[in-house]
Parts: structure tokens; C-alpha cells; sequence
């Protein structure tokens, strides 16, 4: 339903169907093997690599011609629409920022999207706990593969590190799992590590901090969690 008016859906299949992405990739798939793979345009792709409806190509030939290609692709289906972003230099694929300099040495990193924005898991939804340090190891790790350049991956690490603590994760787990996944690394990392390490606390500190601190209650997940919360709430002396 849009504004009142009830839709049926007669073309495509719907959005959010568990089959839809392997509907995609099957007929992709069929398209490619009959028009793309036989085409004379296919002998001067030095790469072709696909997700989904994501294409990326490394052309060897003129500009003018590669532009024929889309031009070309566009003949070949009623249902499919062809777009293109081509550069000498660089290019943005999936999550991928790739780069090659003037020597010819390809690099790669992180690619975020204009509309992107830091929508990572809360550290105060309610999760089981080790559900976060393993969401940061993996972000950590994702970097590790994908950034090339040892200064920008160091960057990025920090960067991801500032990410977190703003859905309220932790600077110590924050900080504990970058030093962990970096161990499996040869980089010094005190060379490149932007985010100053916190003051220590004086031990005058801290027992005041303790006094002051939260008494947590951790419980298994179930449905009636927000029972549990009602009754916690109305008989927990604050």
C-alpha cells in the first residue's frame, strides 16, 4: 500500500524474499553465459568479477570502446538497466575503494557511501555479551583485509575504534581488540596510533569510582525480559 492505494506486485519478485538474491544470481548468471561471454567485447576484459548486480571489469582498450559495451548491454535485456563509473586511477566497488598510482602498484581500502551512516549494533541492546567484542574483532579483521597501505589501515582502525565508543562500546574493549587482531600483523602500530591512550586513574580515584559505579543484572534472554525489567525497577531500592 502507498498513500491509500493498494499495489500488486505482477513483475520481479518482492523485495526481502528469502529466494530473491538466489533468483538474481541465476539469472545474472544466464544473462552473462548468453550475451556477455560470447560477445567480442569480452576478450578485452583483463578481470570481470561479479556480486549480485554489481559488476566490476579491469577494461584493456579506449575509453570510447568500453562505453560501446554499456551501450551494447543495454540491447540485450528489456528488465535490466546498465550503469557505469570508469576511471585510470580509481574506482569504488562494493565496500572497496581501488587505486592504482602512476608506477602501476594497485592498492586497496575501506568505501563507505554518501548516504552511510554509524548504524552498528547498541552496546546497551540486549545482547548476550560476547556478541560485541566479536562484532568489533570483525570490523578490526574486515580492515586488516582490506586495506593495503599500512598508514590508511592504521587510520581506518582508529577511526572504527571512535566508531564503536560512539554506540557505546567500551574504550577497553574497543582498544584491547584492535591491539588483539593487530597482533597477527608485522606493523608497529605506536607509528601510526592517532587516539591517545586515556590518563591512568589515581588510586585515590578509585573508590569513588566503585562506590558510584552500577550494579548490573545479567539474566538469560526470554520474552518476558520486560517483565523482569517492571519488576526490577518497582522493588530495586535506587
Amino acid at each position: 500500500m502507498f498513500q491509500e492505494t493498494l499495489y500488486i506486485q505482477k513483475w520481479g519478485v518482492v523485495m526481502g524474499t528469502p529466494c530473491a538474491n538466489s533468483y538474481a544470481n541465476l539469472v545474472i548468471h544466464y544473462w552473462e553465459k548468453t550475451f556477455l561471454f560470447v560477445s567480442a567485447f569480452y576478450p578485452h576484459m583483463l578481470l570481470y568479477r561479479r556480486f549480485v548486480d554489481d559488476i566490476l571489469i579491469v577494461w584493456n582498450d579506449s575509453m570510447d570502446r568500453l562505453k560501446n559495451v554499456v551501450n551494447y548491454l543495454e540491447t540485450t535485456t528489456d528488465f535490466l538497466r546498465f550503469t557505469m563509473e570508469s576511471s585510470y586511477f580509481k574506482t569504488d566497488f562494493l565496500d572497496i575503494t581501488i587505486s592504482k598510482d602512476r608506477s602501476g602498484q594497485v592498492s586497496t581500502s575501506l568505501y563507505r557511501k554518501p548516504c552511510w551512516k554509524n548504524a552498528r549494533l547498541h552496546y546497551s541492546i540486549m545482547h548476550p555479551r560476547f556478541v560485541f567484542p566479536n562484532i568489533v574483532r570483525s570490523q578490526y579483521t574486515r580492515i586488516i583485509n582490506v586495506c593495503k597501505n599500512d598508514l590508511d589501515m592504521c587510520k581506518q582502525l582508529d577511526n572504527m575504534e571512535r566508531l564503536f565508543q560512539e554506540r557505546g562500546y567500551t574504550h577497553t574493549m574497543t582498544r584491547a581488540m584492535k591491539k588483539s587482531v593487530l597482533n597477527s600483523t608485522s606493523i608497529n602500530v605506536s607509528r601510526y596510533d592517532t587516539i591517545p591512550s586515556r590518563p591512568r586513574i589515581a588510586s585515590s580515584d578509585i573508590r569513588v569510582g566503585f562506590d558510584r559505579a552500577k550494579v548490573a543484572f545479567m539474566t538469560k534472554y526470554t520474552n518476558d525480559n520486560k517483565k523482569v525489567i517492571e519488576i526490577i525497577r518497582k522493588n530495586w531500592m535506587f
